[in-house]
């Protein structure tokens, strides 16, 4: 068998993930790519290695010998060893060369990227070689940048400030959504209490409306989700009503995270929507009424059950009026303490024309005193920016290694400006941490004091704390970035069909036939045909069709070839892919995307109504 070292040398032009050796460390030191910044070295000691080959040993059913993300890091979950699954975890491809690689070198084989000799026999075969390697005989390329790993986790090798942007439906909130679920974890109680004796304090404090046991229950669900009204009245001494309206609280968590964010422009359209869709959760009626109201409390903030009742039109004998209020006036019986109710390490906002700073970062707002509805107070209520900073200071202070992360969707729709204001500055960062700090406002150094934060006389952004963010510039009604602002960013384009992966096996309904059946093609087939048209037109790429321009949603909708949700796919298609086609694509031209012998007039009703009647035959291309 080659030596080690001369065997990971003679491939170091054959892929872009190197591997080597550290020997005063016994380690082994592995790269990533360096695709979106310079390459980075990581360190895995042998005993980390010999744990996850045992591991991979144990559950070899689910990790695959090809190369395939989503379902490597999936399988990261069954290591054991905490450094290991944390470097397999946030750098998947480069912890699957260097198994490759080893498995490769004990097996004696051909080393191809991407694709390794992963069996139970090389397995066994590369932990006895491991602990027989002579540390002592190597020299090492490669230097540690720095210590990656502290109390078994390591700093995320990712970009602090990141915009991912790209054209409509390539996946740019689901690329970021994947890698936060993936890298920003259950958040950990920073400053553990005893949570039932709070819980119990808080009920006895509370004027015991089902407004504020509501609120109790949503705050402490993780807690008390395996109680029942019954129970719940046993350990607390409280009305069975009381602990209904908790139970409420602590059954609609997960209905309450799936509601649309809050969007003034569309606000309207948002509450009815979802109210709609309550019609079909009997069991959810009350609960998710309540939830609407806590969600969206500023739309709801000092209007009564009977303006609920006529802004909505909603029954008058139904109660789902004081549902809506009761969990809207729960929004002011959270205290300021908001990291004990985030459940992961980051937070998500929209940005919006109208969205601001004082929503961003914070300010003081009116509220309706809890011990006295009749007497209104002001308190800072801090901005979703200040809530993630609050989380990342503390947790530095108690010297735990969590990073914490906020995610600003469509960051262009705002003006940037104005929304990070002074903020702005912190955005320049070495290692991490912003290099010119801005001073605290009073406001803010009392909310700070009252939160724990010791440096509170001066802002800067922590180094466990990103900001990431998702932009599409094709988009009609955007704020224009000055230069300033983006060079503090780190841009990430998103390729048309850099994700069409996920998509290629979709079937999507067009036309009827004659037997009341439709006409089925592939969606991707179908996208490509309708970009490479748009192509043809000379039209940017940031305007084409991504993968998911129709959401994976709606494509299972029709997955199988549903004949039964043909036809409401088929209005889904002609409202989101005909229309924003015609009204943005191609609107100065439209007889070049669609072919008016087939059309007739070129307008949008006309369009549609071919479209049931030929399918894709309205478009200017071969199909």
């Amino acid at each position: 068998m080659e030596p080690l070292q001369t065997f990971l040398s003679s491939l170091d032009s054959q892929t872009k993930y190197r591997l080597s050796i550290q020997p005063t460390k016994g380690v082994f030191i592995l790269s990533n790519s360096g695709k979106r910044e310079d390459v980075k070295d990581f360190s895995l000691p042998i005993n980390s290695l010999l744990s996850s080959l045992n591991d991979i040993k144990a559950h070899l059913e689910s990790f695959t010998s090809k190369y395939n993300e989503d379902e490597w890091r999936k399988a990261g979950d069954y290591l054991s060893d905490n450094l290991a699954k944390s470097l397999f975890k946030s750098q998947t491809r480069p912890f699957f060369e260097t198994l490759n690689k080893l498995l490769v070198w004990v097996s004696e084989g051909e080393y191809k990227d991407g694709e390794m000799p992963l069996t139970v026999e090389n397995i066994d075969k590369l932990a006895s070689e491991v602990v027989k390697i002579d540390f002592s005989s190597f020299t090492t390329e490669h230097s540690l940048l720095q210590e990656m790993f502290s109390n078994s986790k390591m700093r995320l090798d990712l970009p602090y400030n990141r915009i991912v942007f790209g054209a409509p439906g390539t996946g740019k909130t689901f690329i970021i959504d994947k890698e936060a679920e993936n890298r920003f974890g259950a958040i950990v109680d920073i400053s553990p209490k005893d949570v039932w004796q709070k819980i119990s304090e808080e009920i006895q404090k509370s004027d015991k409306t089902a407004a504020s046991l509501f609120a109790i229950g949503f705050k402490y669900s993780p807690t008390l989700k395996k109680e029942n009204p019954k129970s719940l009245v046993q350990k607390f001494k409280i009305t069975y009503d009381g602990a209904y309206a908790i139970n409420q609280g602590i059954r609609v968590v997960d209905f309450f995270s799936k509601l649309p964010e809050y969007d003034a422009e569309k606000i309207d359209d948002i509450i009815k929507n979802q109210l709609e869709a309550l019609k079909n959760e009997h069991f959810l009626m009350q609960a998710g009424s309540a939830a609407i109201g806590l969600k969206y409390s500023e739309y709801f903030y000092g209007k009564s059950t009977g303006d609920i009742i006529n802004d909505l039109n909603l029954s008058k004998t139904s109660s789902q009026a004081s549902w809506i209020w009761n969990g809207a006036q729960s929004a002011n019986y959270f205290e300021d303490d908001t990291e004990e109710k985030v459940t992961h390490r980051y937070e998500r906002v929209t940005f919006h024309p109208n969205y601001s700073y004082a929503q961003f970062v914070g300010t003081y707002k009116p509220i309706q005193d809890r011990n006295d509805n009749t007497v209104i107070r002001y308190e800072y209520i801090p901005g979703p920016f200040m809530r993630v900073y609050v989380q990342a200071m503390k947790a530095k202070q108690a010297g735990l290694d969590d990073n914490f992360l906020l995610i600003i969707e469509e960051i262009n729709r705002a003006n940037v400006a104005a929304v990070f204001g002074d903020v702005f500055q912190l955005l320049d960062r070495k290692n991490g941490v912003s290099e010119y700090p801005i001073a605290a406002s009073e406001d803010v150094k009392k909310y700070l004091k009252d939160n724990g934060i010791d440096d509170c006389e001066e802002l800067r952004i922590p180094s466990n704390m990103y900001i990431w963010a998702t932009m599409n510039s094709a988009d009609q009604g955007v704020f224009p970035m000055d230069t300033a602002f983006k060079r503090r960013w780190e841009f990430e384009y998103i390729g048309i069909d850099e994700n069409e992966d996920g998509i290629k096996d979709y079937d999507v309904p067009l036309q009827k036939k004659e037997d009341g059946s439709h006409e089925w093609v592939k969606w991707n087939g179908l996208r490509h045909s309708i970009n490479d048209k748009l192509t043809e037109m000379k039209i940017n790429e940031d305007k084409l069709l991504g993968p998911y321009f129709i959401s994976e949603e709606k494509l299972k909708l029709v997955e199988g070839k549903k004949e039964e949700k043909a036809d409401e796919f088929v209005k889904a298609f002609k409202s989101k892919v005909l229309m924003y086609l015609f009204e943005d694509a191609v609107k100065m031209r439209p007889g070049d995307l669609f072919d008016e012998n087939a059309v007739g007039k070129l307008r949008f009703s006309d369009i549609c109504k071919k479209f049931d009647e030929i399918g894709q035959g309205i478009f200017n291309f071969k199909k």
